[in-house]
């Protein structure tokens, strides 16, 4: 039986690149897409690696955790073992927008991927080797807690950026307590995949687009560089990288975070009040 690993944002960029090298492989795929027509497309791409597995669509929205939850309870049903989840979703933010005191880079580049990871575990316990992967940036450096779940600090495109990919790191390393303490043999990780030629630039405007419009050709990497440690981390024997387990790498290698935000401290009471805000909107983990 093939090995299954379930990959947020699989249609383009880094996750689809991903994708497709775990498809050759011989992972079966299961791409969750918000865009369906975008999502059919990047099937067909994936299937055509390697007729023998099999690509299969869920849409959804990560900033719908009501729609997050239901495929995940609708995964689980199908699927009961799932070897890896890799959580590679993520945006720069068009506009500062907010959901209740949440901002919305937050809210689905964390919040829901916790909501995710979390109704998907008993999957991933099941595989004996499960894993789950959280694609953060080497924009880590840039993000405060202090601007976290709460809208009177309003930040800046690139501030919501950045702390959007803290708080993927925070996530990694709380969660491998959690599963600690649960005595799960799920392993957990983070990495920077490097800036990568996508189509970024789409979603930031004024000078910085110009910038990065300019630059793209000389200081981004492609997509297949940008994957590296998403593959790695998806496919490596267990041995090679459960010593590593809760940390941060950039491409085959664990590396120090850079963010003195990333305390003990921090990732338990992110953990915690990410728990209330699920908890209060009716989500039972």
């Amino acid at each position: 039986m093939n090995k299954i690993v379930a990959i947020t944002g699989a249609n383009s960029g880094i996750g689809l690149t991903a994708a497709q090298d775990l498809a050759r492989q011989g992972f079966d795929i299961l791409a969750l897409c918000r865009n369906k027509q975008k999502g059919e497309e990047a099937v067909k791409i994936i299937q055509a690696e390697n007729p023998a597995i099999k690509c299969e669509l869920w849409v959804m929205d990560l900033s719908n955790l009501q729609q997050v939850s239901t495929v995940a309870e609708q995964i689980l049903a199908k699927y009961p073992k799932i070897d890896v989840l890799l959580n590679n979703a993520g945006y720069y933010p068009a506009s500062i927008t907010y959901t209740g005191e949440i901002e919305d880079t937050l809210y689905a580049s964390h919040v829901a991927h916790q909501l995710l990871t979390l109704k998907l575990l008993p999957a991933l316990e099941a595989s004996g080797e499960g894993r789950v992967i959280n694609v953060s940036s080497m924009a880590h450096m840039g993000g405060k807690v202090a601007r976290f779940f709460q809208n009177t600090k309003k930040p800046s495109h690139t501030q919501a950026y950045c702390d959007a990919k803290l708080a993927n790191i925070l996530f990694t390393v709380g969660l491998k307590k959690y599963l600690a303490s649960r005595k799960s043999e799920v392993t957990t990780y983070s990495l920077h995949p490097g800036p990568v030629k996508t189509n970024f630039e789409n979603n930031v405007s004024g000078v910085f687009r110009f910038l990065i419009t300019i630059f793209k050709p000389f200081i981004f990497i492609d997509a297949v560089q940008g994957a590296v440690a998403s593959i790695y981390l998806s496919s490596a024997p267990l041995n090679e990288i459960k010593p590593f387990d809760g940390q941060y790498f950039i491409k085959k290698r664990a590396v120090k975070t850079q963010n003195r935000d990333i305390t003990p401290e921090n990732v338990d009471w992110q953990w915690k009040k990410t728990m209330e805000i699920l908890q209060s909107k009716g989500f039972a983990l």
